[in-house]
């Protein structure tokens, strides 16, 4: 993911992850200009308590026309 915050990678998909995973990567992307979201192109909701720790985070990351793709991709797929 750090190759999207460099602009190598358009996008990145991650079907897999923990908040440990990627919450340092979620502001690196951000703050490189890039967008961060939920699988279902929502934004993520970071929460750190007994309940959401080992909560799965599949997340989809990149410059905003990958994440507009993206979203066209979901929509018509639902």
């Amino acid at each position: 993911m750090l190759y999207v915050a460099e602009g190598r990678f358009g996008g990145c998909v991650n079907m897999f992850t923990c908040i440990w995973d990627i919450a340092s990567l979620y502001l690196i992307i951000a703050e490189a200009g890039g967008l961060f979201k939920s699988l279902d192109l929502t934004d993520i909701e970071f929460m750190v308590d007994a309940d959401h720790l080992h909560q799965n985070y599949p997340i989809v990351t990149g410059c905003p026309a990958f994440i507009d793709s993206m979203a066209t991709m979901v929509n018509s797929h639902t």
